[in-house]
């Protein structure tokens, strides 16, 4: 059983090693991982028609979001290489949802609104140096640019008049859609940069050709670029599992 033992650490160890290449090897690393992320400077200030509702701020929270792509690395040293990446990535912040209602001239007046959140698709694409700080565990940083794809305000309002007999009776926006669980879509392309930079930093380790990598993206530049978009940055922690394919 000892015996047994032994062969088994010796298997896994050779396999842990396996997964760090030597120099001069390239690699193609397909990812797959989890964003949770968050805009600064995008808290909500909201008012309500009850004359006896004090203005709340709705503080924007982190959301969910994929992250997927492919990486190509090139090990210079046993201890150092670069990876040069492309990645698709869902991003931005969510708010709490927000319940009011009140009661005026015997009309109780009611306002839902949930699932709100700002969702920023991008391109990101990432140079990042790797130092091997022991077998298979790098420490990593670089340099990214961010190329935004699409950027929208999204909602589900409800809104309506309850009267003294029970019937209800539904709001209606602009457009004369009745505000019944209406789904809200805001086109934000245009208050935000087509590009932003920022420094990945992360820890990652390496075994049997697996990667699992934990990052922060530092924002350097402004994600927004007009009207209450203009102090926006991203923050985003980020995890992914990728595979590696050693050339």
């Amino acid at each position: 059983m000892r015996k047994l033992y032994i062969l088994a650490i010796a298997a896994l160890s050779a396999l842990g090693a396996f997964a760090q290449p030597k120099a001069g090897t390239i690699s193609v690393i397909p990812k797959l991982g989890l964003n949770l992320s968050n805009l600064t400077n995008q808290d909500i200030l909201y008012s309500s028609t009850n004359p006896e509702y004090q203005p709340t701020t709705i503080k924007s929270k982190f959301r969910e979001g994929i992250v997927f792509g492919a990486d190509v690395q090139y090990q210079l040293t046993d201890r150092f290489a670069l990876s040069l990446g492309a990645l698709y990535s869902k991003e931005g912040c969510r708010y709490s949802d927000i319940s009011d209602s009140y009661k005026q001239n015997n009309i109780r007046y009611v306002s839902l609104t949930a699932d709100q959140h700002i969702a920023v698709d991008y391109l990101n694409i990432p140079l990042v140096a790797h130092f091997y700080v022991a077998d298979n565990l790098a420490l990593n940083a670089g340099v990214q640019l961010g190329i935004a794809l699409s950027a929208h305000h999204k909602e589900t309002r409800t809104s309506f008049k309850e009267h003294e007999d029970e019937t209800i009776e539904y709001d209606k926006n602009q457009e004369g859609i009745e505000l019944n669980h209406y789904k809200a879509d805001y086109d934000l392309a245009k208050f935000m940069k087509n590009t932003t930079v920022s420094i990945p930093v992360s820890v990652s380790y390496e075994y049997s050709n697996i990667v699992i990598d934990a990052r922060y993206n530092i924002p350097v530049t402004k994600a927004g670029k007009a009207e209450t978009y203009s102090n926006t940055k991203n923050k985003t922690f980020q995890f992914t599992v990728g595979y590696k394919f050693n050339l």
